[in-house]
């Protein structure tokens, strides 16, 4: 290859890349900040969209859905994603059926592993520091580190879990995801 075909590969992957940055780009701004229209997938109707998905559009509730980060801030509060008025648990980690206010139903919405995944992420990223700068800076006895570090870790897992639980709710259920069963 000679050295300008060489440049012009070059060139020709960069605008690619850009392309590609362009096109996460567009789709996340439509995903978090504008509310989806009826007949569209979360607001993408548009010729990016069609051009990734073949034209395919997705039917989404009648209802004006809320935007994601909104729709996120509710449901890590324990409230109804849709209206943020009615209760999103009716126990520690199981889900409404419906919310007792605006009626939207949230039975159908499967998490799976995606909240304890979360969970163990957050969990792992405050308590190992935290256990590094603290045995560093003080010394306690064996059975003390053996009890405060786990009991600690339990503690926060405890309290992130069902938060963690409520981010995949409230994403699942305004993209409208896989783990959303409409019926």
């Amino acid at each position: 290859m000679s050295y300008t075909s060489v440049i012009m590969h070059r060139l020709l992957y960069m605008l690619f890349t850009l392309r590609l940055l362009m096109v996460q780009y567009e789709l996340l701004r439509r995903i978090c900040y504008e509310p989806p229209q009826r007949g569209t997938f979360c607001g993408m109707d548009g010729p990016v969209w069609r051009g990734l998905v073949s034209g395919i559009t997705v039917l989404v509730a009648a209802s004006s859905i809320p935007p994601l980060p909104a729709a996120i801030r509710r449901a890590v509060m324990g409230k109804c994603p849709n209206c943020g008025k009615g209760a999103l648990y009716k126990s520690y980690l199981k889900q409404v059926d419906h919310c007792s206010v605006c009626g939207e139903s949230y039975g159908q919405i499967h998490a799976d592993d995606g909240p304890p995944w979360l969970t163990i992420l957050l969990v792992g990223h405050v308590i190992v520091p935290l256990i590094f700068i603290v045995t560093s800076v003080i010394t306690w006895p064996l059975w003390v580190t053996m009890s405060v570090w786990p009991a600690a870790t339990a503690l926060l897992a405890l309290a992130v879990l069902p938060r963690a639980k409520g981010v995949f709710l409230a994403i699942i259920w305004t993209t409208q995801s896989p783990g959303f069963e409409k019926s």
